[in-house]
């Protein structure tokens, strides 16, 4: 792989330069502006808000929290901040009673001395539910990857092939719009990586097309990705998702869709060095995941040979577990209540959906997976996706094949044996959910149940 790179570096230039509310270290008074996107009755609906407080909240010890209130619509008056401090600004609705039914979230490390214009927006939406922020992206992408970026941007590019599957779709967190492209990568993206680093960042996308192909973009440029040592192509790993460890990261072709795959890259994000890893078994449609004291577990995605494999923290192999052969595909794989234990949801089986499963990969000998009826979604569910969010408690998102693809999320409560559907605001088909850098869930991409584009970003803040 090339050496690193910085990732929009322009934009990255400002964030260092960026200001936020009331008065800069100069005296130059600037305004805050709670926005609620698409969602116009966000404020009114019941119950509705009835104070809105706004915070910025410094890097750690880079100097004063500040804060300010006001009622819907009114006047945030921060006083005299100090213009060279970051600040992440936090949003906070509550209604008459006092309870907190609102909230949003900047991005981090806004600095107040260097804002172009006298005003900016932060999003805010009612909690426990998807809301779509100003804007929306210039194109649409079915089933396609998507990374946040520069711990600001929102990046789809990809999917399903398309006169404008290679272009790329770009959300500010900062400006709430979107921002277009004019170069596309030379195919249609089925993986992506944002490989932040400390002097900037950059996205790897793979492609099985023309036997094998990734690039990487640096936000102005495109370069060709150097082939890993190990690796006889780039289609071994391409449409597999991303995987992060403490200090590596993972791209895992066994989770994808189509021709079964034992190849894993691996790469220390210490020290930049790449191995190719070779799984016990070839899998397709696999469930993966970074678990807390045990390592990257792989579940599923094969009929033949144990149902996981684990690559311990130290371990410079696959090993395989006393688990019964699974072929489910599609699941998504997540922690349990207990951090070492794991949750699989969604997947399907023979077509049929599969039950919500914990199982304890660190188990050696006559391993069991328990089943929960309680808490498995009523979809049958491909592409899963599933967040913690809450000891006992996840949000999982999916492609329901028994409704064509139709895109539907949960919330479930391991602890209290729940299941609730969280519908989107714009029913949409072969959507795609990632975390967002302001510490919400993205969704973006699809298309409507009539066919055409889903433009609009959706966010959930969970709490």
């Amino acid at each position: 792989m090339p050496s690193r790179r910085s990732l929009f570096v322009a934009s990255a230039a400002l964030l260092g330069a960026l200001a936020l509310g009331g008065c800069s270290s100069e005296g130059r008074v600037l305004d805050i502006e709670v926005v609620t996107g698409h969602e116009t009755g966000a404020m009114t609906e019941s119950p509705a808000v009835e104070k809105v407080i706004v915070q910025g909240i410094p890097c750690s010890g880079c100097g004063e929290a500040i804060e300010a209130e006001a009622t819907p619509g009114g006047t945030l008056d921060f006083g005299e901040v100090d213009g060279s401090v970051p600040y992440t600004f936090e949003v906070t609705g509550k209604d008459g009673a006092g309870n907190t039914v609102m909230r949003g979230r900047s991005f981090g490390g806004i600095v107040l001395d260097g804002i172009d214009g006298d005003a900016f927006s932060v999003f805010a939406q009612r909690l426990g539910s998807w809301a779509r922020p100003p804007g929306k992206l210039a194109r649409g992408h079915v089933r396609a990857p998507g990374v946040s970026v520069g711990e600001r941007f929102l990046f789809l590019t990809g999917g399903d092939p398309s006169e404008d599957a290679a272009q790329i779709e770009l959300y500010d967190l900062f400006a709430w719009a979107s921002v277009k492209g004019d170069e596309p990568f030379a195919f249609a993206a089925q993986t992506l990586w944002s490989d932040a680093t400390t002097d900037g960042a950059q996205v790897l996308a793979v492609s099985d097309e023309a036997a094998g192909q990734a690039q990487w973009f640096d936000g102005t440029d495109f370069t060709g990705a150097e082939l890993p040592e190990g690796l006889t192509s780039f289609a071994e790993i391409a449409g597999g998702s991303v995987v992060f460890g403490p200090s590596r990261v993972f791209l895992i072709g066994a989770t994808r869709a189509g021709t079964p795959t034992d190849a894993v890259v691996d790469v220390n994000d210490t020290d930049g060095t790449i191995t190719v890893r070779r799984l016990v078994q070839k899998r397709a449609g696999a469930a993966a995941m970074w678990l807390e004291d045990v390592g990257l577990v792989l579940a599923g995605g094969s009929a033949e040979g144990p149902g996981i494999e684990v690559l311990g923290e130290d371990a410079t192999s696959f090993a395989i577990r006393d688990f019964a052969p699974d072929p489910t595909t599609f699941a998504a794989a997540v922690r349990g209540s207990v951090s070492t234990v794991m949750t699989l949801v969604g997947g399907t089986l023979d077509g049929a959906p599969q039950k919500t499963r914990t199982l304890d990969p660190r188990c050696t000998i006559a391993c069991v997976v328990q089943e929960n009826d309680a808490i498995t979604p009523d979809a049958s569910l491909t592409r899963t996706a599933a967040y913690f969010w809450t000891t006992g408690r996840l949000i999982v998102t999916g492609d329901d094949s028994a409704s064509s693809g139709l895109t539907r999320t949960f919330i479930i409560d391991d602890l209290k044996n729940t299941v609730t559907e969280v519908p989107l605001r714009e029913p949409r088909r072969f959507a795609t959910s990632f975390a967002a850098p302001n510490g919400t869930l993205a969704l973006a991409g699809g298309v409507h149940p009539d066919g055409t584009p889903a433009l609009t970003v959706e966010m959930f803040f969970p709490e």
